[in-house]
């Protein structure tokens, strides 16, 4: 990355934050321009260490969330991210790698921003459990473990923030 970016900025374990509701706390990440495209590109790593489940880096949203929290906390527009997840308990699958680009990115700001809000609308109103409803809006949802719709959609599906994204 020291070879082909300028302007580099890097991060360790960084809280990064888009709005009071939404933000994480990135393993590693650098940013910078690229030397020959001069597009400002960023690299994001989540370390994994746990054991259990295997996590992929490919259509990963946490990643997705953090490289929107990035831009808005350094009030700026990525034209390319590169994601990894740093797996070591999981053999010959310790590394895995995602590259976005700037639709990607756009598109995913757009379905996660419109959840959150829907959300946030949700808990403004005062609904009462038996009004609640799940969705990809439980997704920013402080209530969540609380909630009977929730945990009943949880148990029977996976919400998907995703769908909306084209593929790679």
């Amino acid at each position: 990355f020291k070879k082909s970016h300028v302007g580099i900025q890097y991060y360790i374990e960084k809280r990064i934050v888009y709005d009071a509701q939404f933000w994480g706390t990135a393993d590693y990440v650098l940013t910078g321009h690229n030397r020959k495209t001069k597009q400002f590109e960023c690299i994001i790593c989540d370390f994994k260490y746990g054991k259990g489940v295997e996590v992929n880096a490919e259509e990963n949203e946490q990643l997705l969330c953090y490289i929107l929290c990035l831009q808005q906390e350094l009030k700026t527009t990525f034209d390319k991210a590169h994601c990894f997840i740093f797996q070591p308990r999981t053999p010959g699958q310790e590394f895995t790698r995602w590259s976005v680009d700037y639709q990607i990115i756009r598109s995913a700001e757009s379905t996660i921003i419109k959840n959150k809000e829907e959300c946030i609308r949700l808990i403004s109103t005062g609904v009462t459990d038996a009004d609640l409803f799940a969705g990809e809006h439980c997704r920013f949802c402080d209530a969540k473990m609380h909630c009977s719709a929730y945990k009943n959609e949880l148990n029977s599906t996976q919400l998907k923030v995703l769908d909306e994204i084209p593929e790679v």
